[in-house]
């Protein structure tokens, strides 16, 4: 238990270091990684809020603001969808630029972060990360089942 526990908190501490990290890097470019990823979806169709919501397991307020800064910034345009109660956004001739360059500034950041490991590190490290996130889908696939669980889970540990 007690190294389950340490992986858990060396992914949680990777995941706030790699997104600082990204941050800074695409600070470079005037968004964030949040925002990168946005504007990935978006040229990949992921177009309406919810999609992007679902996409990237945001809120739809946190969606709503990040695509509204991208709007201010000139990234991307925002339309009114087919039926007339969401808003499609797609990117601008400045935000595909601007996300060509990014993709190819994170691919080579992503190689030179990465290059010190092993196939066989990769590897492994890609089968639990693969394995860790399904699993997280599948138990949040019920919200509500999670939430008894943790409360039963913490009468149990007299929390």
């Amino acid at each position: 238990m007690a190294k389950a526990s340490e992986v858990s908190d060396q992914l949680i501490a990777t995941a706030r270091l790699l997104e600082q990290a990204g941050n800074l890097m695409m600070s470079e470019f005037g968004i964030t990684m949040g925002a990168y990823e946005t504007m990935k979806l978006i040229d990949q169709r992921m177009d309406t809020t919810t999609s992007l919501a679902g996409c990237t397991k945001s809120t739809l307020a946190n969606i709503t603001h990040r695509t509204k800064l991208l709007e201010e910034k000139g990234m991307i345009r925002r339309t009114v969808g087919e039926d007339k109660r969401m808003w499609r956004f797609s990117l601008t001739p400045e935000g595909k630029t601007v996300l060509q360059a990014v993709e190819r500034f994170h691919g080579e950041a992503v190689h030179t972060l990465f290059s010190q490991f092993s196939e066989a590190q990769m590897d492994s490290a890609l089968r639990l990360l693969i394995s860790t996130r399904e699993h997280l889908e599948m138990m949040l696939q019920d919200e509500t089942e999670l939430k008894v669980f943790a409360r039963s889970l913490k009468h149990r540990t007299g929390g």
